[in-house]
């Protein structure tokens, strides 16, 4: 039993089954024949099984003679007793309808093609398969076969189309015939046009192409030219008004291979469970996991030309969206698996001009952009949400935003610039009096001020801003602050003062389950335990705490904690594990352009390279090292 979905409907008319008539194994099997029939969603069934009855050698007049279907299919299976044949029941459309064309013996089989999965899961015992989209390799060599020389001139463009279409079999033979009839001047104008008008999902789904008579698609009438437009528009014909609302909706969420949770799948399309199990039984949406769903590219595509202004819909995906972040801000898995949801929302919320909304978007989500390294979207973004929250005269957005665009600087090590955004920041909070944001950019600056190695003024900042965060009773901000603590204390050589801010911080860590701050505080505490020699000790801190990053993605800490354990076991005499933690932090740290990072591990590599006797190799690095300490301003890193 083959189960087919909207998406690959195609595949069984257009080569599935001239394919096994074909193919040598199945005609040696099925030695007295194969028979086909294209079903569609009204089939002829008394004239399938009159024109089955030809084929198998009884007369029209016989066939005539019979008046109902039931007494025609028992007529067939008589005559085909025995006989080792191969049944196709193309494109079935409802349950009866396969039932009645399934007319074969006991030594034949039925090979049933379906749209929807649950006529396959009624007619199959055994489970049906799905037949799965090309891969983006197997689309290639289709379009290639459709279009030789476009696609061997235009590779990189040929590639986008393919995906842009989900390798649907149906959408590359159209795009394919289309640019062949295009490419046949050769004109390098034409053809540049054409493959320009595919780039557009409207302009796809409306490429069309007369049908055959012999190969007619199955589901569309003789008059009817064949489109991804004509072919899903006869699915979209058999909904009710509710179901068709709910599918032009969800396409708002990005299509496969994203998939979307039925919570939001619910609140985005204001529709109904059932509604979902209605539109997954037509093989529109399809299941992708335990309450999750998915949308094929070009079905999407198709749902979204018919979507058009309904702000309605975008407001609900916004409203949702930023909603789910705001309440998951530490589920790093959960903002991760919908994170390509979150992106669509900030997007729409730019399109449709919804200033306060893409503020509020925005920064709760920079934090977690940051958590993963990605600095350059997560600045492109707070740029956009400063200048919103700027033209709303919004001080708190403002605020929130220089927070985070400061953060981001520092992370990529242009201190002088993250200064001044901090400080831009703090005085905007001091204005609005915002208790909270005035002690996290307080620690903030305090972290610049003692990389710099000013730890007179970073104390100053710190201990303002655990005064403030105590007041206000924030416990993941008294343990921010404690941290910078400790970490300053440490560089001061004040190991067991470092030691007691430490474990306060990772206390209060750990009892708001703040898996950041709990990773960030082990590797403080295995860097005060290193610097005092216990280099057992710190190699425990730095293992639980590389366990802990690794669960939430946290790429900084991960590339931070592989160079701490190559210095902590380097230290132990285990240079070539050494080696490895570092060669592994250091490709990360490059992969996000982490300077600090990427300085302080050079450094690891040339010391223990140099420790073992290979200077030339370990000068490359501590050279390296130094040209980025000195531009990053870090003297703590210059002095080795």
């Amino acid at each position: 039993m083959i189960q087919r979905s909207l998406l690959n409907q195609q595949q069984p008319w257009w080569g599935m089954s001239i394919a096994l008539a074909h193919d040598t194994a199945i005609r040696e099997h099925f030695r007295d024949g194969i028979l086909w029939v294209g079903l569609g969603p009204q089939p002829n069934i008394a004239g399938h099984l009159s024109r089955w009855g030809t084929l198998l050698g009884i007369s029209e007049n016989t066939m005539a003679a019979i008046s109902s279907v039931e007494e025609r299919a028992k007529t067939l299976r008589a005559i085909i007793g025995s006989r080792f044949m191969l049944l196709v029941i193309d494109d079935a459309w409802n349950v009866e309808d396969a039932l009645a064309m399934k007319v074969g013996g006991p030594n034949c089989a039925h090979l049933v093609t379906t749209r929807f999965p649950s006529i396959a899961t009624y007619i199959t015992v055994d489970g049906a398969t799905m037949i799965q989209e090309l891969d983006e390799h197997h689309s290639i060599e289709l379009l290639r076969k459709l279009a030789p020389g476009v696609v061997d001139r235009e590779t990189k463009k040929a590639s986008v189309l393919v995906q842009a279409v989900g390798g649907l079999p149906l959408a590359l033979k159209l795009m394919g015939n289309y640019l062949r009839k295009e490419a046949h001047s050769g004109r390098s104008r034409r053809i540049g046009t054409a493959i320009e008008r595919l780039t557009s999902a409207e302009e796809r789904l409306r490429i069309s192409e007369l049908q055959e008579p012999v190969e007619r698609h199955t589901s569309l009438s003789p008059d009817t030219t064949l489109s991804l437009q004509s072919v899903f528009a006869v699915t979209d014909q058999q909904l009710n008004e509710s179901e068709r609302a709910a599918l032009y909706a969800l396409s708002v969420f990005p299509p496969k291979p994203n998939s979307f949770s039925e919570e939001a799948a619910l609140v985005v399309a204001a529709c109904t469970v059932e509604i979902l199990d209605a539109l997954t039984d037509t093989g529109l949406l399809e299941s992708s996991g335990e309450d999750r769903y998915t949308l094929h590219q070009t079905i999407a595509d198709y749902a979204h030309t018919h979507l058009k202004e309904d702000t309605i819909v975008y407001e609900r995906l916004i409203t949702y969206v930023f909603s789910f972040v705001e309440a998951h801000k530490k589920d790093y898995e959960l903002l991760g698996l919908e994170f390509n949801i979150i992106l669509a929302a900030l997007a729409v919320a730019q399109q449709i001009e919804k200033p306060a909304e893409l503020v509020r978007g925005v920064n709760a989500f920079a934090p977690f952009l940051i958590l993963r390294g990605l600095y350059d979207l997560a600045d492109q973004q707070l740029q956009q949400a400063l200048d919103a929250a700027k033209a709303l005269k919004d001080r708190y957005g403002m605020t929130s935003s220089l927070l985070h665009l400061g953060e981001v600087a520092q992370k990529q090590g242009n201190y002088d610039q993250a200064v001044a955004l901090y400080h831009e920041g703090l005085r905007l909070a001091r204005e609005i009096q915002d208790a909270e944001r005035i002690s996290a950019l307080l620690t903030n600056l305090g972290w610049v001020s003692s990389k710099r190695g000013e730890f007179g003024l970073a104390e100053d900042y710190l201990q303002e801003g655990v005064i403030l965060a105590r007041k206000i009773e924030h416990k993941e901000r008294i343990s921010d602050l404690l941290e910078m603590l400790g970490s300053v204390a440490g560089s001061r050589g004040d190991y067991a003062q470092s030691e007691t801010f430490l474990q306060d911080g990772l206390k209060l860590a750990r009892q708001v389950g703040d898996r950041e701050r709990i990773c960030s505080l082990l590797i403080n505490l295995g860097a005060t335990a290193g610097e005092q020699g216990n280099y057992r000790q710190a190699e425990e801190y730095f293992q639980e705490g590389l366990t802990i990053a690794r669960q939430i993605g946290h790429r900084e800490w991960i590339s931070a904690l592989l160079g701490n354990l190559g210095d902590a076991v380097g230290e132990l005499g285990n240079f070539a594990q050494a080696e490895v933690y570092f060669q592994e932090g250091l490709t990360l740290a490059r992969q996000m352009g982490h300077r600090e990072w990427i300085c302080a591990l050079l450094i690891n590599m040339g010391l223990t390279l140099r420790k073992q006797g290979n200077y030339r190799k370990a000068e490359d690095y501590l050279q390296e090292s130094l040209a980025l300490a000195r531009q990053l301003g870090r003297p703590d890193m210059i002095s080795h």
